[in-house]
């Protein structure tokens, strides 16, 4: 019903409007073509009779109301609409779909998603890979700790102990008697099989001139036997007559180079003792009876050895062993800042760690330490060079020890003789995880020369515990030279 009244007003508006524009003017010029020219007096008292009645104060009061009246029904109309449309947008319904809508928008499931999304598409955040940084770092600090170390020691312990020896031990006597015993099996079907039968065939002849053969083979022995005798014999005397003979020598040159080669020949033949004993059975060892200069030599390059590199690379092992336990340490502090030209003097040794090798010295945080430089090895025994083999612009240095003296450390079954020596130790942190079995060698180290540090004898043992050493070789250092390239 407004809404018509509305419609009404809005009508008549539109024809106060039309009446009061030119239209009229036009309307009444076409209705005037067969009308007296009085038709226009008419349309304008029309249109100011129009006028006059909307600018009435009554007409414009009744306007008033009749709008009043449609607003304030449009209003009212307006506001209940609102009010019933705000009450179906917030009712209970909406608002549980609206919760639903912003939890599925904003909610816990929502950043789940997104951070797998985030996963899929850069990865970890920064945050992840510190936290992963961490357990890497606490990781790999659990597996180097002290308490890794003992574990891995007690291991090692267990693993090479006294009840391994014995277990060993068993299975090589075992394995022995198996082998023994089968052997024995074999040799005695081959002796039934084979041999018995040609035994029994000759067993009476062996019989019946058992006397006669036992007397021949005696008479030959003793006749050998007398030729050796008598060969020994004479070679003694002709050796104390040539002893007696240099000793007469009278010029010196010819004297000394004499004497110094029979030195040298005598140490590289290992006869070194047998001379010893021949000058002192034929009284030629005492100041009396021997010539003062020959004496002197001989005391010097016999009785206290006088080495050099290639002599003692040429001697044998109880001379070396001899040196080691008569012999005196070198002084840790002498050796620092020098490097030394090592050469391994058993197959072994050489097999595995080369021939040729260097060994430097120096001080790192107060205490004395060394290391091993490779060489290219040149196949020429202790001769020839020793040409380091470079590794990205410097030495490739390897196998860290200390230095220091063996009465220092708890006497063990392994160190017992050599109480009075130096020790290199290789059970040191400074090694990389793939050089670790260079902690097992232990080297003990002597002066061949009382006081000259030019020339080193060392004696290399694999130390797996205190009951289990394993000997590898012994080596020399010589040849020294200032260190080049320190290894920190």
């Amino acid at each position: 019903m407004n809404m018509m009244k509305i419609t009404h007003f809005i009508l008549v508006c539109g024809s106060m409007h039309l009446f009061s524009a030119c239209s009229l003017e036009k309307m009444g010029a076409s209705a005037g073509k067969g009308v007296s020219s009085q038709s226009d007096s008419i349309g304008t008292a029309l249109v100011r009779g129009a006028m006059n009645e909307l600018t009435d104060p009554q007409t414009q009061k009744k306007i008033r109301q009749f709008v009043d009246s449609i607003i304030s029904s449009a209003t009212d109309t307006l506001t209940y609409k609102t009010m019933a449309m705000r009450d179906s947008l917030i009712n209970q319904k909406i608002l549980i779909w609206a919760d639903s809508l912003m939890e599925a928008l904003t909610g816990h499931q929502l950043q789940l998603n997104m951070e797998k999304i985030q996963l899929a598409l850069i990865g970890k955040t920064k945050a992840d890979v510190l936290e992963l940084k961490k357990a890497f770092n606490d990781l790999l600090n659990q597996i180097l700790s002290q308490d890794t170390k003992g574990k891995l020691g007690s291991f090692r312990d267990e693993l090479l102990g006294d009840k391994t020896n014995q277990a060993i031990t068993r299975i090589a006597d075992t394995l022995v008697s198996h082998i023994v015993d089968s052997a024995m099996v074999k040799l005695s079907y081959r002796y039934r099989t084979d041999i018995n039968p040609l035994i029994e065939g000759d067993i009476g002849f062996v019989n019946k001139n058992a006397k006669s053969l036992l007397v021949t083979v005696g008479a030959i022995a003793a006749a050998i036997i007398l030729l050796v005798w008598r060969s020994r014999v004479r070679y003694l005397r002709l050796t104390t007559l040539l002893t007696k003979q240099i000793n007469a020598i009278p010029d010196q040159n010819i004297y000394d180079r004499v004497t110094t080669n029979i030195k040298d020949d005598a140490m590289t033949a290992g006869l070194e003792k047998q001379l010893r004993d021949l000058l002192q059975k034929n009284g030629l060892l005492g100041n009396d009876n021997w010539n003062k200069k020959f004496y002197c030599v001989f005391k010097i390059y016999i009785m206290d050895k006088i080495w050099t590199y290639e002599s003692l690379a040429q001697a044998d092992r109880p001379t070396l062993e001899n040196i080691l336990r008569t012999g005196s340490p070198p002084d840790p502090e002498q050796l620092n800042g020098n490097i030394y030209c090592g050469w391994n003097h058993e197959l072994a040794g050489q097999m595995i760690s080369g021939e040729k090798f260097k060994k430097g010295f120096y001080k790192k945080d107060g205490m004395n330490s060394g290391y091993n430089e490779t060489v290219i090895q040149d196949h020429q025994k202790w001769l020839g060079q020793w040409e380091v083999g470079l590794h990205k612009v410097r030495p490739n240095q390897l196998g860290y020890f200390r230095v220091g003296y063996v009465k220092d450390e708890p006497q063990t079954k392994l160190n017992a003789p050599y109480r009075h020596l130096v020790t290199f130790s290789y059970d040191v942190p400074y090694h990389k995880w793939y050089l670790i079995f260079f902690s097992l060698i232990r080297d003990f180290v002597v002066l061949p020369n009382p006081g000259d540090h030019s020339l080193m004898l060392c004696k290399a043992y694999l130390h797996f515990s205190d009951s289990f050493n394993i000997f590898y070789c012994y080596f020399l250092l010589g040849h020294k030279q200032p260190i080049r390239y320190l290894p920190w």
